[in-house]
Formats: structure tokens, sequence, C-alpha cells
């Protein structure tokens, strides 16, 4: 549909509301950028404007995620129920802005994606309008928070300051969900996510994870902190569900690539609602994936049944004298963290420092690994160093690692109004280990292929082939390919050479193919690059389709785009018609690399399609169309098709063939027929219509073939209420006992038979 058709329908659509997760619903036009040819001088706000509906829509692109409901579809989804939502009427800007609200409540980490959805979702129209909905209502449920009950912290500066403290223990509940998918190359696999009480958090190419929203406020104080104190888990290998975010084809489950645990923190403070006086909320996410090595789409899984959290409380937010506000004050910084081993005993030493208005509160140690705690996080409290209150230290006897395993652990620290720091070395944790030599050895990497200056195209494999050499052998060791951001992971073998496959999915142009070695504990890491070119793809476009068309159909004329034979997938092709109506039109390729189309103007005759990819190309039509695409050669393609009135057949009394109808010479015979609507009178071709003898059945005795006989008199009628053209065909009397075809020739070259024998 056409925003020219809904203007110029009569369906009245006064008080309606309309809305659309649909990309660029909400998009203005402005008529002196309009492409002749291509832009409508009516956009959607401006025709549904002419109705007197209101419209919910976006100015840009809209999103959706090809498993979830999410982003722009989450959005318009609340907006739905929340016109449902209380009792009496509910305006449609009330509504709107608590979607957003919710939205916004309910999202743990606020993306670009995630603001873009917001922001192009607008309302046109007036916002007090109002719709009280009938049927059942939906109501809002209690939400109590968990936190019924917080305690002072000991000791100053906390103390002074009025810190409160709560120990919370959340469970996590959650649900397996399996979905199989169609690999692209390398067969199907069956990917695996897993839900939570509040859904799933889905961000694109990140794996799927549960949610967990939980209300934890506390009359008269805000939570300022969160901290991380211990948790449970079990640990799987799965390959990660990903975020796929979609516009209107399904998008591709990019695999998931973190050499540490992801997402970094699984509880996540949400203010959003508070700062509209409701509630604090934690968004928790007990589950994390570490991918099992670059190049491979299996990670593991490190899903949380329980956490334990403590919370920190202030209210406070007095100015001191010279000016000093406290809740004013940055989270502390960990400036150093380490370790001394002594024998049996391990001693952590951190360093903590912060603005002294605030001070430092407390900071903590929380470990996992150990064979007394295989599969939980449990912590140990740091003391102030009583000569350097900078420094806080703990000794505890060693901790024994579990069995293939290493002691990881991170530290965090809070200051006197509750801000929490974790430094968790990047996402890597630190590590119970003998430490790195001071004296490591000397390697080099060399690139033994491709050669410097080597060319691929783009969307090929490359090659990569690379020796580590050192004073001894250096087999087993990763080293790590890159080409534009693309990177593969290869482990030398005895004779210290990597081989792997880079992907060229990087834009054409010119880059540095590298390969590293990251060094360990006795060797030193070493580099080196030759220089690599990614070229652009031929491409190829083939028009395929029927010779013929009928009006107001679909042509099925199809243009299929390819590189080689792999399709090309959501890209613009431009459709040149040509003929007695001349239009230009848009289709984006699916899955299968197919554009339609559609319907051809509504006119009789023969059309020309050009099909255009890519800029400047043969045929000499696509050069004044379509933009440069970055990565494949320009492509078009040419085909005619001949368009005619839908003829749907004879109606009654006569059959269509291969029925043979019987008459009785000298009669008058109606043949009735559709075109779609009046064409007009002018619509039989020249010596039409007219009957052709054929054979009539083995029982009937023929006279001689007669020459083919022009119909002794006609008549064309249109009748307007049942849109059918009658022509009355007057049969002779001599035609009896002979068989004869009459055959109706439109003007727009097709031509329509029955057969008669007459009696």
């Amino acid at each position: 549909m056409l925003t020219t058709d809904l203007a110029a329908s009569s369906v009245n659509m006064v008080n309606s509301i309309v809305f659309s997760a649909g990309c660029h619903s909400g998009y203005n036009l402005v008529d002196g950028d309009a492409v002749s040819g291509i832009t409508l001088p009516l956009d959607w706000v401006q025709a549904f404007a002419q109705k007197r509906a209101t419209l919910i829509a976006g100015t840009g692109y809209q999103y959706g995620d090809t498993d979830f409901l999410e982003y722009s579809e989450r959005i318009y989804a609340s907006f739905a129920a929340q016109l449902r939502t209380g009792t009496g009427n509910v305006s449609v800007g009330l509504a709107l802005v608590k979607a957003k609200q919710d939205y916004l409540a309910k999202t743990p980490d606020i993306r670009g994606i995630h603001q873009k959805a917001l922001l192009e979702a607008t309302l046109f129209g007036l916002p007090m309008l109002s719709v009280n909905m009938p049927g059942t209502r939906i109501t809002t449920g209690g939400d109590p928070s968990v936190v019924s009950s917080t305690s002072p912290v000991v000791g100053d500066p906390g103390a002074f300051l009025g810190l409160r403290t709560a120990d919370v223990s959340v469970g996590a509940s959650t649900t397996p969900h399996l979905v199989p998918l169609t690999g692209i190359g390398t067969g199907n696999v069956t990917a695996t996510y897993y839900s939570g009480p509040d859904g799933v958090v889905t961000n694109p190419a990140e794996p799927a994870i549960p949610l967990k929203v939980t209300n934890v406020t506390v009359p008269g104080t805000s939570l300022r902190g969160v901290g991380f104190r211990g948790g449970t888990y079990a640990d799987s290998t799965v390959i990660p569900l990903t975020g796929a975010a979609t516009t209107e084809l399904r998008g591709v489950h990019a695999p998931f690539t973190s050499p540490v645990f992801y997402p970094m923190r699984l509880v996540t403070p949400n203010y959003f609602d508070a700062l509209g006086g409701g509630a604090t909320r934690l968004a928790i996410t007990p589950a994390q994936h570490r991918s099992n090595g670059l190049g491979q789409n299996q990670s593991t899984l490190r899903l949380y049944s329980g956490l334990d959290l403590r919370l920190f409380y202030s209210g406070n937010t007095t100015t001191y004298p010279g000016g000093i506000t406290p809740a004013l004050a940055a989270a502390p910084s960990i400036n150093s963290v380490g370790t001394v081993i002594d024998g049996g005993s391990v001693t952590f030493r951190v360093r903590v420092t912060g603005d002294p208005s605030a001070g430092i509160q407390q900071a903590w140690v929380t470990y996992t690994g150990d064979s007394g705690h295989p599969d939980a996080w449990t912590s140990l409290d740091l003391a102030r160093d009583p000569a350097d209150s900078s420094l806080w230290t703990a000794t505890i006897p060693m901790p024994v690692p579990t069995a293939g395993r290493v002691v990881d652990f991170l530290v965090q620290a809070v200051n006197g109004v509750g801000l929490v720091t974790m430094d968790d070395n990047l996402g890597g944790y630190y590590q119970l280990a003998n430490p790195v030599s001071a004296t490591r050895t000397a390697t080099s990497v060399a690139i033994t292929a491709p050669a410097a200056g080597t060319s691929g195209d783009y969307g090929s494999s490359q090659a990569v082939s690379a020796t580590l050499s050192g004073p001894t052998s250096l087999g087993g060791r990763p080293v790590v390919f890159s080409l534009g951001g693309v990177t593969r992971v290869a482990t030398t073998n005895t004779s210290g050479i990597a081989t792997a496959s880079i992907p060229l999915t990087v834009l054409p142009g010119s880059y540095s193919l590298t390969a590293s070695y990251t060094g360990d504990a006795t060797s030193a890491p070493s580099s080196t690059s030759v220089a690599y070119s990614v070229t652009k793809v031929a491409t190829t476009l083939a028009l395929s389709g029927p010779d013929t068309a009928t009006i107001s159909t679909d042509s099925g004329v199809v243009a299929n785009l390819k590189s080689g034979n792999v399709p090309l997938i959501q890209r613009t092709v431009y459709f040149v018609v040509s003929g007695a109506v001349n239009r230009t039109s848009t289709a984006i390729t699916d899955y299968l690399g197919n554009a339609r189309l559609g319907a051809l103007p509504p006119a009789v005759g023969t059309f020309t399609v050009t099909a255009c990819f890519n800029g400047p190309a043969t045929p000499a039509v696509c050069s004044t169309l379509a933009l440069p695409d970055a990565t494949y050669k320009p492509t078009g393609a040419t085909t005619t098709i001949q368009q005619a009135w839908p003829f749907v057949g004879f109606f009654s009394p006569v059959d269509n063939l291969p029925i043979l109808n019987v008459a009785k010479a000298g009669s008058a015979v109606p043949l009735k027929f559709l075109l779609g609507d009046d064409r007009g009178m002018a619509i039989l071709a020249t010596g039409y219509p007219k009957a052709v003898p054929i054979t009539c059945e083995t029982s009937v005795v023929l006279n001689d073939v007669p020459e083919e006989i022009a119909a002794s008199t006609s008549s064309l009628q249109y009748d307007p209420l049942t849109e059918r053209y009658t022509y009355v065909w007057k049969t002779v009397k001599t035609w009896a006992s002979k068989c004869f075809q009459i055959q109706v020739k439109l003007v727009d070259g097709s031509t329509h038979s029955a057969n008669f024998r007459f009696k």
C-alpha cells in the first residue's frame, strides 16, 4: 500500500490510533530533496494527518530481534499494553511516555541501538487524545522491596557519614532453551540460551542471558553501590544464541568472541524509575560466557544459581565547612593489586586511594577455583595497614587449586558514602600462580604465507602461516593472526609453525596482516606484519519471470543478485520500467538474493524492465541510479514483458476450454468476460471476434469443413454493476452439425477462445 492509496481511500480514520515499528514510517520527506520517479510526494505522517488519525511511528530505521521481542518492537508492545492499563481514559501521549519509561527501567545497559529506538518513536498528533479501552483491563501488581531493613556500618568514615548496608542473597531461577540454527557454510547447529523470571537481555552479536529485576528501594535513602560478595555457579560448554538485530529480514547470529567471562558485571543498579519517584531496582543477569577460542562457536557458560550482594545506602548530602560535600566524591581507585606467597600462606596487598572527604570504608578480595570453593566465589575482608592508610592486606593459608584450574580473584573497595569500585583485571581476573620470569627469552614471528602485497576477494578466505622461533622449541604456543579486526588463533606445531584461514569480511581496501605471539612466563612476546589488499567482488544480476503479465497482479519478475554462487542479502536493486507508463522503484534482496518487482504500471502493452545494482553498469540506464557499493562491483540486466488486462475467462452460459459448448445453430450466444475495470468499447482487435472451424466429436457427422467465417453480426456491451463485458455472437442455421472455435482477441494482444458444437 502506498501513501497515496491511503489518502485517496474512503476509509474514515478520524480519531484512529495508528502505530508502526516499520522503518521510516514516521520519516518526513522534504519535497525539495525528492528523487524524481522514486520518492512519493506524500509521506505517511502527512497521509495519516489528512485522514485525521494519530500516528506513532519511527523517524528512521527501527529494529526488532530475530528471536526476541526487542528494541522498537518492545516499545510498541509496551505502548499497546499501556493503552489497556488501569481504568478510564488513557491518553496516547502518557501511554507512549510510560512505555519508554518501562523500557528504560527494564534495560540493564542502554546501548546506542536502545537510544535509537527510544528517540525515534515519535507521536504525530495531539498527545491528550484519549481512549477508554473496552474489555478486561490490565492491573499493575505490587512490587515490594526485597530490602526490609539496613544496618549502620562500623567505623569511620562511613559511621560518621551515615552509611548503611544490607546483605541480600538473590536466587537465580533460569530456564534453558534450545534453538536450531542453519549454519552458513558450517552446517546446522543448536544454540542455547537461558531465560530468567523477567525474560532475556539480548544485544547484537552478544549471548542472550537471563534477566531478573528486583526492587531494592529503601525509603529516605539512596542506593549508592553494590558489592559482589559471593555466588554459586556451574560451568558448561554451549553454542550461545547471540542477538540478531533486524529490520525487515531476519538477522544473522554472529559467533561470540571474548577471552574473558562476559558480561563482567552480574548486577546493574537501575535508577530510571526512581528519577520519577518510583522504585530503585537491580537488573540481575546471572550468566556469563567466555569463548573457547577465537574462531570457535562454542563458549563456556557460567550459570549462577545464587548471588550474595552487599548493598550500600546513603542519604548524606551535607556540605561541611570548607565546602566539602562527600556525596560528590568519586568512587575509590584501586591503584595496585599484589600477592606475596610465603611457604604455605599468601598475603594479599591492595593499595586503595580516594577523595579524603569520603575516605575508604572497606576493601575485600573475592576468589574462586580453590578446592574449598570449586564452583563458588567467597570473600575475604582486608584490613587497613596502621602505618599506611592506603594499604589494605590480609593473610590466609595458600588456597589449593581445584584440579585443572587456578585460583582467580578480584578486588573491590567502597568509600564512606557507598560508592563501590571493582578491579577484575579487565575481566581476566587476578590469579594465584607463579610470577612471570623477570628475564624471558626472546622470540620472533615470521609470516611465511601470504607474501607481502597479496590480495584476495571480499567474502573469500586467505590461508595464512607463520613460524615462531626462539632459542628453544616453541611448539604448542598460540599465534594470533589479524586482518582489519578479523582474528584467528592457531597453535604452533613441534616446528613452531602455525597455520589458519582468515575470512575476508572487512571492507575492500589496504590492510596489514599481522601475526603476533603474546608470550608466556618464560618467553617474550613478538609480532610481524605484511601488506595485504581486499578487493571488490564481481556480481551478477539475472532477471527471470513470465513473458506475459496481468494488470494489477504480481508480474512475477525477479532479479537474482549473486557474487559467484553466493546470494547477496539485503542489497538494494533498482527497477526501471519503460513502456506505456514509465516507473522506477527499488526492492531489497532476501536471503536467496531475490528482489521482486511486483506489479507493473497499470497499462496495456509491452514493457522493458531493467534491473540495476551498484551504480554504472550495462545497460546504460543504470548509470543514473544506485550508489556505489563498498564491497561489490556493479551489474545490470534487462528483459521484456507483455502486460494484458485481467481476463479471467468466460462466464455462464459459456464454459471455458477444454469444454465443448453446445448451441443451437442460428441462435444468439452471449460471451461474457471480465477485464477488471471499464476499459472502454474499443477493446477488440481488428478482425475479431472470428469463428474458426474445428474438428467435432467423432460421433458427429461433419459436412465439408468450411472456410473461416466472420461472425454475421456483433455487439459489445458493458455492465457497470457486474463490471462484465458481453459480446453477443449471432450464429447462422447452416452451422448445424458443425463445430467452431470463437476467438476474441483484445487490443492488449491477448486471445481468448471457447469451442462450440452446433445442433
